[in-house]
């Protein structure tokens, strides 16, 4: 403390200062000293924020308290204002608590003054309380430390007169420890659930029921040891109804998989009496229509069927698919064929051919319309109905020339015997005929 030759009293340490005074003339005390004090502040206010332990972030309970270290008395009495992101945060009576922003990630600008003037800028972002939804196992040791601190704070009411509303802080409270204690009963199902859960009705299959059946037994197990403590609370009461719940929706899964084997044994029976079966035209529909049924369950349960399985039931029908696939060819290639034949004009081919052609399209027909017909009968039907068609002979018709036409003509008509003048001539010339023969061959005698 410094006094100037102007009688001012300069103070430039800080700290609390009592002065005394009072006034005197010529050496006489004219009245009682009169007493003040003096605060000298050089320190910057500060204050504290209920947060998570492990995290510089500020959850939704954000109640804060306003402290100035140049005095422990009154700890906000020399707090001047609180601004927040520019705006004055307004305090109720002379409480040296706040409640800030709740807007979740956000950026907040807190401004502290004190009464000298002193100031403290903060800048953090507020989250909310963690959703209960959204809380985790791997979030445990972060809920245990927010869910204890706030417990801890509310039995101590030091939310009193903050202006938080403590009944609903209470429920919100309530509800993070349910959860907390939730987790931690589930703790030890989690791995076996998080397990349990990727099987389904859509994806169980004979390679994946016996983990599922040992996992299941493991979780009943543990589901006895939890609900035998006789301090459980509502954390494991729910743990508890989500494990049960587990284990009936894995029962459920087992039994849907026990029902599609069951189907399975039935399919791959059928499969081998086809795989057996000899194919005929009398029974060909009802092969096409197992085929197609076995082929429909393998693509309806694509899902719950090993490759394994899956190759069994191909294999057994894969012979019968081939010979069905033959038998329709040749059904289809006879009745082209028959149709074929059926419209050529006999009259073109000699009698013969036709005769042979007609009798293996007979055949032809009876063998289509033979329920017992095999595909040796079908191929046997259709070589020789080719054959007899690649036999047929035409008939040859020579064609009358002019010239013939002429020469006809000019030949001697055969005579008429009904006309008797003619046969008298042609008696006659043949008579005079012999006679000049036989007098020709009387001078040649003659002669000699």
């Amino acid at each position: 403390i410094t006094l100037n030759d102007d009688h001012k009293i300069t103070i430039s340490d800080p700290g609390e200062y009592v002065f005394k005074f009072k006034s005197s003339y010529e050496s006489k005390e004219q009245e009682q000293a009169i007493e003040t004090k003096v605060l000298i502040d050089k320190v910057a206010p500060e204050f504290t924020i209920l947060k998570d332990k492990d995290s510089q972030n500020y959850f939704g309970m954000e109640t804060g308290y306003l402290l100035d270290p140049s005095t422990s008395a009154a700890p906000a009495s020399y707090v001047d204002t609180l601004t927040i992101n520019g705006e004055l945060f307004v305090r109720t009576g002379s409480t040296p608590k706040f409640v800030g922003p709740t807007k979740k990630d956000t950026v907040y600008t807190l401004v502290l003054t004190d009464k000298a003037g002193n100031s403290t800028t903060y800048t953090y972002t507020m989250l909310a309380l963690p959703s209960v939804d959204d809380i985790t196992i791997a979030d445990l040791d972060m809920i245990s430390n927010i869910q204890s601190e706030l417990e801890g704070k509310l039995n101590n009411n030091f939310f009193d007169g903050s202006g938080v509303d403590v009944p609903t802080l209470q429920t919100e409270v309530k509800a993070l420890s349910t959860r907390y204690y939730k987790l931690v009963a589930l703790a030890d199902f989690d791995e076996l659930m998080d397990a349990t859960k990727t099987v389904t009705d859509e994806n169980i299959t004979s390679g994946t029921i016996a983990t599922l059946k040992t996992i299941n037994e493991e979780l009943k197990t543990k589901l006895d040891g939890l609900k035998a403590k006789d301090d459980k609370n509502d954390g494991d009461i729910e743990a508890i109804a989500i494990i049960e719940a587990e284990i009936d929706r894995i029962a459920d899964v087992l039994e849907y998989h026990e029902a599609i084997m069951s189907a399975y044994a039935d399919t791959l029976e059928d499969a081998k009496e086809l795989g057996e079966l000899e194919i005929t035209l009398g029974n060909v529909a009802a092969v096409n229509t197992g085929l197609n049924a076995i082929q429909q369950f393998i693509d309806d349960n694509k899902g719950n069927l090993t490759g394994e399985e899956v190759v069994a039931l191909t294999t057994l029908t894969s012979n019968v698919n081939v010979e069905f696939a033959k038998l329709t060819e040749a059904q289809n290639e006879l009745s082209s064929s028959l149709n074929v034949a059926g419209n050529l004009d006999m009259s073109l081919y000699t009698s013969a051919s036709a005769d042979t052609l007609a009798k293996a399209i007979q055949a032809a027909k009876d063998v289509l319309e033979k329920e017992s017909a095999t595909l040796d009968d079908l191929t046997k039907a259709q070589d020789t109905l080719s054959k007899a068609v690649d036999e047929l002979e035409k008939v040859v018709v020579v064609p009358t020339t002019p010239e013939q036409s002429t020469s006809n003509k000019d030949k001697a008509k055969v005579p008429d015997t009904s006309d008797n003048s003619m046969v008298v001539s042609y008696t006659l010339m043949a008579l005079l005929s012999t006679l000049v023969l036989l007098g020709s061959k009387k001078k040649e005698s003659l002669s000699k």
